[in-house]
């Protein structure tokens, strides 16, 4: 616990509830930072949030929450206009569109200078900002931040391969799980699997989260292990085209395939606890790729054995062999192998759930809010 009450205002684009990686990090910290006892405020776009009681408090950002230059010159205003309040404690950018509103905000000055200036980067924006004129921009930056955050070590290493910064600077602290109610009033039943194994993925409807990389490796399974499983699939359809792809394939695959949508934290926990296999196959993808992967933990705290990728961080937030199996993205045999192995080796997932469990439990958004402000 720290000993020295601080204020800390955490600054994002992304926020409940929208539910990206960036934003759930935002969100635990601050409630992990008011928990320790600090005085916290969330300086975030229009949410929703209004209603709900918060442990900290928050302050309204008029803008969309998008990476354009349009929100950035928005948030530019918003801190400016409480310079002074947010001079006297830390100021933590914790998500890319904040950081690029302070990169364009050192051109026209009047930014407010923190007592510590923290940046939080997640991975896809690593590769973002390498590209003019936002690497010299965030080059000058570094010369005036405290802390570079990373949620893991794969992705501070390809910071480190493309921007120079002081290792004292440099922190690698994960996330966690997120901290999920269960609450099934009013949620859609889901069709009982009668005994089928269920194979899950949460996220986004997106080709570079490799839903039908999965749907593939699944429909190559062998017919009479197809007719033990299904597999579900929860998230926001953010690529309509390919949405469309999957459903395609989805019919003509022979499986049972359910398309559960976007599901609220409340119900994302019972969807978790009806699941036997978490199976999702991150893939780079143009300018973006998996820096860590919270969902990965999310579904070991609920005692789920993963399949997935060998790439990014993901092999920080899965222990491969004691918390689930990761394959090489290439090899759609290997993942085919992989999970008739899960599927038809019940000790063996009973084992990895319980390891899974013990995982998980040794992460914690308190480690992360300890290490960056006390």
């Amino acid at each position: 616990m720290s000993t020295k009450v601080k204020n800390i205002n955490l600054i994002t684009h992304e926020f409940m509830p929208k539910r990206g990686g960036a934003g759930v990090v935002a969100e635990e910290l601050a409630k992990a930072a008011s928990a320790m006892g600090h005085k916290v405020k969330v300086f975030m776009p229009k949410s929703g949030v209004d209603a709900v009681e918060l442990p900290y408090a928050t302050q309204e950002i008029p803008n969309r929450g998008t990476l354009g230059w349009g929100c950035c010159r928005k948030t530019y205003r918003r801190l400016v206009q409480m310079r002074t309040e947010l001079s006297q404690g830390v100021i933590h950018l914790v998500e890319p569109g904040s950081i690029l509103t302070y990169m364009y905000g050192q051109l026209m000055g009047r930014l407010p200078e923190a007592e510590k200036l923290i940046l939080t980067f997640h991975g896809s924006e690593i590769l973002r900002f390498c590209r003019f004129p936002h690497r010299l921009l965030l080059c000058w930056l570094l010369k005036k931040v405290d802390v570079v955050h990373f949620l893991s070590h794969s992705c501070m290493r390809l910071f480190q391969e493309r921007f120079v910064i002081s290792d004292d600077k440099v922190f690698v602290l994960p996330g966690a799980a997120r901290s999920l109610v269960s609450d099934d009033t009013g949620f859609p039943s889901i069709p009982n699997s009668e005994g089928r194994a269920v194979c899950l993925t949460v996220a986004r409807i997106h080709p570079r989260k490799g839903q039908h990389i999965s749907l593939n490796a699944l429909k190559k399974l062998p017919e009479a292990l197809k007719e033990r499983v299904e597999y579900w699939i929860v998230g926001p359809v953010v690529d309509s085209s390919y949405q469309k792809r999957l459903s395609n394939e989805a019919k003509q695959s022979g499986l049972i395939v359910h398309f559960i949508g976007e599901v609220s934290d409340m119900h994302l926990s019972s969807i978790y606890d009806q699941a036997d296999i978490f199976i999702m196959t991150s893939v780079p993808y143009k300018h973006s790729i998996e820096g860590f992967g919270l969902v990965y933990l999310e579904a070991a705290s609920h005692g789920l054995p993963v399949v997935g990728h060998r790439i990014g961080g993901v092999e920080e937030a899965v222990s491969d062999g004691k918390t689930g199996i990761l394959c090489e993205s290439n090899d759609l045999d290997a993942l085919t192998a992989s999970l008739t192995r899960m599927i038809d080796d019940a000790p063996m997932r009973k084992k990895m759930s319980a390891q899974s469990l013990e995982f998980a439990r040794t992460f914690s958004w308190e480690k992360m809010a300890g290490g960056l402000y006390d």
